[in-house]
């Protein structure tokens, strides 16, 4: 039963249409994600007022259209504004969410190297736990072609701080045995499964 679990996991890690979560999402000066050494990469940053940074990295082969879904529970964050980042405005987006649709967002034109993707502001409280993540993500070349690289997506969430605090000093035992819940709350990209 744990190999075909290590399997599925294997799946969603290289999957362009499911996120993976890393365990750092640090920037460099350039605007690169720091989690991505090599491939293309597609990182968020949320500050303390809801303002979501989706970042991209390494994109080596220019991307004509980028079509992907953000996912969040819309009972616990609604989104507020969105704009488009160095590559240009956001082409189309639907931001209407319900029990049957998500939000999604398309860019059309020369998407190429690193950089900030847009920015997406939230309102919201009471959002502890919550995910934020990108799911379906599409990618096709000058020529019509889907892009069929792998692609890392990384996903952000708000968890309590004593996770964050527990793997650093390094503890005994397992994580799940190790961390005392702080009730201090912080965006991350570790850890977003517990």
């Amino acid at each position: 039963m744990r190999s075909v679990f290590y399997l599925l996991v294997l799946f969603f890690l290289f999957s362009c249409t499911d996120p993976v979560s890393e365990d750092t999402l640090p920037t460099t000066g350039s605007g690169s994600v720091a989690f991505c050494q090599t491939g293309k990469c597609v990182g968020m940053v949320m500050s303390d007022n809801l303002e979501l940074t989706i970042k991209i990295t390494n994109f080596e082969t220019a991307v004509a259209i980028l079509s992907f879904e953000l996912i969040f529970d819309p009972e616990e964050l609604n989104i507020s504004t969105t704009s488009g980042g160095e590559f240009g405005e956001i082409d189309f987006q639907s931001l209407e969410v319900s029990d049957t649709t998500v939000t999604s967002f398309s860019f059309f034109g020369n998407i190429v190297g690193d950089g900030d993707l847009m920015k997406v502001n939230f309102q919201g409280s009471g959002y502890d736990g919550t995910k934020v993540r990108i799911i379906n993500c599409i990618m096709i070349d000058a020529n019509g072609n889907e892009i069929e690289e792998d692609l890392l997506i990384q996903h952000i969430c708000y968890i309590d701080e004593g996770l964050l605090i527990s793997y650093a000093e390094q503890l005994p035992g397992t994580l799940a045995e190790s961390w005392v819940p702080t009730g201090n709350y912080v965006w991350s990209n570790k850890f977003c499964s517990y």
